[in-house]
């Protein structure tokens, strides 16, 4: 990918380059030049670069004609002959510096002035040699933030060039990764706060020292296993949320993060978080439940490999006991308030016997059980804590909850019941 293959579209008013079409037409090569040498080439890097990462096919171009550093006629003429508009493409490089090297200075003509970039470019040729007509940025400051931060680290000052570059070629909210890449060779702490030292000076901010104030960034705080302690943990943890999207969007890297507390003094609870192409992995390729190693972790941390197991199963019983209580309670009420469904307030829930001494006895059954849990005593089956919360939270609402019979529906109900039986496809457990 080169300048001389990318076609530009320029709009110049038909009369003004009528009037002065050396001046004009070579100033406007020049612009033509460094727009597509110093910018055009590294947006196009960068979208290339996406594109295979996505395996999209990106549209072809086809190189215009090319802008001329010899006059008098700088630029092509424009697509209709009274018209503004003018598709050009610029020179290679190496090719723009030798035309210049070669070409001779315009006599001056007060009637046809000659271009000043192209002047320019003629007579700093023999002096500077070939390297002279290069548009990189020179060492320009960018602020005395970005300067401090450079000294506080004793980076060189050959990194303002591509300083230059990055904060016209890359959004802010993406500095700090991309200095953080291997191409930067960075530290965490150097790529945060130089990133915060360029923003400050691209918006006028007056020296701080606060800005350069030694300081752990997002990122730094994950990696350095969350050693340092943090005042708002909602905060970060959303902080990190968007580091981590971000750099999904710059790499097309997928991530997986957890938090737990290592102390039970801390109120957060614990939280997983997965970017869009990795949210289903843990569950339907691992087949472990987000909730359920959540738990598990923070057992661990808080207690070892014992507290792992005791954590995770204080829970579990803990949601059980919860699902007996309700289940409990609402068989000894009707669905209307303060109406008995049994007339006996010492009615519990009998799993084994659930068909003879529940629903026949007091012609009752459970409604809206839900598919992923089987319909038995709970302390013998194994399920998930998000599941178990979810049902809870259905005889809470009412999803789930006890229905008084009519006769015609208890005899259908035993009539389907003792079919089964005589299938053998339920036991018989009086």
């Amino acid at each position: 990918m080169s300048p001389e293959k990318i076609p530009l579209d320029l709009y110049i008013t038909p009369h003004k380059l009528q009037e002065v079409p050396q001046q004009i037409g070579g100033d406007v090569a020049v612009l033509v030049q460094a727009f597509a040498q110093e910018f055009v080439i590294q947006h196009l890097q960068r979208f290339a670069k996406r594109c295979a990462i996505e395996n999209i096919k990106p549209p072809q171009s086809f190189p215009a004609i090319h802008i001329s550093t010899n006059g008098p006629q700088h630029l092509p003429g424009p697509l209709v002959a009274t018209g503004a508009r003018i598709v050009c493409s610029a020179q290679a490089p190496k090719t723009f510096e030798k035309n210049l090297q070669t070409s001779s200075v315009p006599a001056a003509d007060p009637k046809k002035p000659a271009s000043a970039a192209i002047s320019e470019g003629i007579q700093l040729g023999p002096e500077f040699g070939c390297d002279a007509i290069n548009f990189s940025p020179l060492l320009i400051s960018i602020g005395p933030n970005t300067d401090a931060a450079l000294d506080q680290f004793k980076l060189r000052d050959e990194l303002l060039p591509k300083l230059h570059v990055l904060v016209r070629t890359v959004q802010s909210s993406h500095w700090e990764l991309v200095l953080r890449s291997q191409k930067w060779d960075l530290n965490y702490e150097q790529a945060s706060i130089l990133a915060n030292a360029l923003l400050a000076d691209l918006q006028g901010v007056p020296f701080s020292p606060e800005i350069v104030k030694h300081k752990s960034s997002v990122l730094s705080v994950i990696l350095k296993c969350l050693g340092i302690l943090v005042n708002d943990i909602t905060q970060t943890l959303k902080a990190v949320k968007i580091e981590l999207k971000s750099l999904q969007c710059c790499t097309g890297a997928e991530s997986i993060f957890y938090i737990m507390r290592r102390s039970t003094d801390l109120p957060h609870q614990s939280v997983a978080f997965a970017t869009e192409g990795i949210q289903d992995f843990m569950p339907s390729v691992m087949g472990i439940d987000n909730q359920d190693l959540l738990g598990k972790m923070e057992g661990f941390v808080v207690q070892g490999m014992k507290g792992t197991a005791q954590n995770h199963q204080e829970h579990v019983s803990q949601a059980h006991a919860a699902i007996r209580n309700i289940i409990n309670s609402t068989l000894h009420k009707s669905l209307l308030p303060f109406c008995q469904i049994t007339g006996n307030p010492d009615a519990n829930m009998q799993w084994a016997l659930y068909f003879w001494n529940i629903v026949q006895c007091y012609q009752v059954i459970i409604e809206g059980w839900t598919d992923n849990i089987p319909f038995a005593n709970l302390s013998q089956v194994s399920s998930a804590l998000p599941e178990l919360d979810r049902l809870f939270q259905r005889w809470k609402s009412g999803a789930t909850h006890w229905k008084t019979l009519t006769d015609e529906e208890f005899e259908k109900i035993l009539q389907e019941h003792n079919n089964k039986l005589d299938h053998g496809k339920i036991d018989d457990h009086r």
